[in-house]
């Protein structure tokens, strides 16, 4: 007896379907299904659902996305980037990067990057004003005292004499009119200041004059801001918690119309909005005054290193 094989046959005179072409037909509908393996347990449900979704590595490529763009809310080079775990992590707040548990980098979405650690460049291109000095010279420098001003390795020492009311100052006055601050520029002031006394004096480091500007004022051993805003002063008691015997780097920032911001050693003390600084290059500002009084027949001594002033161009 012959053997039958079923499989060309067709599946009866008015359907010339085959068993194979029927097998195919059914295969290629659960291939183009949308809910194949998609109920619970099932391969395609898991695979949407799950936290991770694995691939072989290298398997996903450029043409698979659309215009070689990813939008997303959140990517890490490792699991839980930050102080614990070193890495990048990019998210919709920004930028950062971790390294030996400290945030080496900050690109917020708004405001101003940071950048800790050396930076490495081929050309730096300061792009706003900018005056920088660690006092190798007085050159440009006025020197008004009853005791003595002088000069070491990246500083400058201001002494009074033994004199009740003795006082040392040194200030940068502008040569001409409009070569000089403008609190319109948004300015940025930073120091570096220690006195070595405490007691019976009175000091202050300031970026304009007494018509305008701002800076810190020192009163026996309290540490104030202090700004000027159309010849009225404004301070502010931050004492607390600092020794100015110490050296401390002292900044503070103006925006203008919004705020003026004074910083101890990186840490916000105080935010002014009201009676701000308005003066500009047109009027008589000074660059900068450093002075210290004695109000005791005792010297007194205040020593200044690195000056740093930024504004809009």
């Amino acid at each position: 007896m012959p053997v039958i094989c079923w499989g060309p046959l067709a599946k009866s005179a008015q359907d010339p379907t085959t068993i194979p072409d029927y097998i195919a037909a059914k295969i290629l509908d659960h291939d183009v299904s949308p809910s194949a393996h998609g109920l619970d347990g099932y391969a395609v449900y898991n695979h949407r659902v799950a936290d991770i979704i694995d691939h072989v590595d290298y398997s996903v490529i450029s043409d698979k996305i659309s215009s070689d763009w990813i939008i997303g809310k959140k990517f890490e080079t490792s699991p839980g980037v930050g102080p614990g775990t070193d890495g990048v992590i990019f998210d919709t707040q920004g930028i950062m990067m971790y390294q030996s548990a400290v945030r080496k980098v900050n690109i917020p979405k708004t405001g101003n990057p940071e950048f800790q650690g050396d930076i490495s460049a081929n050309i730096l291109l300061y792009l706003k004003e900018v005056i920088q000095t660690s006092f190798e010279s007085l050159d440009g420098w006025y020197e008004v005292t009853t005791g003595s001003i002088g000069l070491g390795l990246g500083h400058v020492n201001l002494l009074t004499n033994a004199v009740l009311n003795g006082y040392a100052l040194i200030h940068a006055d502008v040569i001409y009119d409009g070569d000089g601050i403008n609190f319109w520029k948004n300015p940025y002031f930073q120091t570096m200041v220690r006195l070595m006394e405490n007691t019976e004096q009175f000091a202050y480091f300031i970026m304009g004059g007494d018509m305008d500007g701002f800076g810190f004022k020192i009163v026996n051993g309290d540490l104030f801001t202090r700004h000027y805003s159309g010849g009225d002063e404004y301070a502010t008691d931050i004492s607390s918690g600092i020794d100015i015997t110490a050296w401390h780097e002292y900044r503070v920032v103006l925006k203008i119309g919004v705020s003026l911001k004074f910083y101890v050693d990186g840490v916000l003390k105080n935010t002014v909005t009201a009676n701000l600084p308005t003066g500009n290059e047109d009027e008589y500002l000074e660059w900068f005054r450093y002075y210290i009084k004695t109000n005791a027949a005792a010297a007194k001594r205040m020593i200044i290193k690195n000056l740093l002033m930024v504004q809009d161009r």
